[in-house]
Order: C-alpha cells, then structure tokens, then sequence
C-alpha cells in the first residue's frame, strides 16, 4: 500500500538506468524540479539530449552512454528501472536493495518502494492520482477528468487566495472557514474584488 507525500527533490540525485520511453517520461516528470537526474543507457533517445540542451530546466540533467553498472547508482536518492530487459531491472533491484536505495520497477517486475501517480500540474496547484498500481489507465482518465474541473484555479487565482488567507486570519479568523468557503465559488475577477473588499478595512487602521 503506497501513501501520497510530497518529497523535496531539491539537490537529490535520481538515477535512470535506461534511455527509452519510460526513460523519457520520468526525465519529463522530474526535469520541472532542482535534482539531479542521470540516464544511463547504451543508447539514449534523442529526445532526452534535447531535453538535456535546455538552458532553463531546473533539473541538471546527464547522460551516460554505458551498459548498466552498480557504480553508476551509488549516492543516489532514488532509482528508476526503466530499460525492456527484465534481467537488468531485476539487477538494478537488488542493487538498490543492497544499497539502500529507493527504486521504483516497471509494472509487476518487482517491489517498488516508490510509484509515479498520475499528476495535474498547474502551477501551484499539483493533484496526485493513483490505483496503488493495480490499474493505471484508471488513474489517467481520473487525471484528465480532474484538470477539466479544476482548470480555473490558475496561479495568478491562488496567489490572491494566499493573500486573502493573510489577510483573513489577521482580521477575521472567526469568520475564516465561511470567507474561504464562498472566496472559492468566485471567477479571478470577482475573487479580486472580494479580497480588496475585505483588505480596505485593514488600510483604514
């Protein structure tokens, strides 16, 4: 049974054995935070140096073009078997075990101590989906329903709900649950309108 937690990635090392399109997807999800990431295959696919030749990307990402090694995982925070050889998965597996590292497996192979939800990412805004890995295509049509309903909570909407919240429990922390309850019906102009509304009497002092 997996638990949904939010991890600090920052500075931390994460090790991809395998340069394919699962080892796409997990440089794509991981490459928006400041960690380290290493692909190490003997071939990698070319859309992963693209990613790599990005100046912006929070993430340092490198790449080595070698066969699998135990050296290569050493000091990483988690790693992540993604290569089609279930001989090299289930090496990397025991690696880590020995290693005392956190590894995540392509389905079934083996025990992960981690698995990837299916996540909305807007902004601030981040929901994590998941069937503990026991049916994954539910857990996408959950995801793209979820960012149809949500798709209003921008980061410039819950900015300003930040602020009200300040403001809120500095002057009216009685009325808190009722404020936030009817400041989460509105559009980002009302909301606007309704925090300056509630901030005037904060100035007026």
């Amino acid at each position: 049974m997996y638990k949904q937690i939010g991890i600090d990635l920052s500075g931390k090392k994460i090790a991809i054995v395998g340069g394919g399109e699962v080892a796409l997807r997990r440089v794509k999800s991981l490459s928006g935070y400041f960690c380290e990431i290493l692909v190490l295959a003997p071939e990698i696919d070319q859309r992963i140096s693209e990613l790599k030749a990005k100046e912006a990307l929070p993430a340092k990402l490198k790449t080595i073009l070698d066969c699998y090694d135990k050296k290569y995982i050493e000091g990483s925070f988690l790693v992540i078997a993604a290569t089609n050889q279930s001989d090299i998965n289930r090496r990397v597996h025991g690696d880590c075990r020995e290693l005392n590292i956190l590894v995540n497996m392509p389905g079934g192979e083996e025990k992960s101590d981690i698995i990837f939800p299916a996540e909305v990412l807007k902004g601030s805004l981040s929901i994590a989906v998941s069937t503990n890995g026991k049916f994954p295509l539910l857990s996408r049509y959950i995801r793209k329903d979820v960012q149809e309903r949500y798709a209003r909570f921008s980061d410039e909407y819950i900015e300003i709900l930040e602020e009200l919240r300040h403001i809120v429990l500095a002057d009216y922390r009685e009325d808190r649950h009722k404020i936030f309850a009817e400041a989460l019906q509105l559009n980002l102009a009302e909301l606007k309108n309704y925090k300056n509304l509630l901030e005037k009497p904060t100035k007026e002092r």
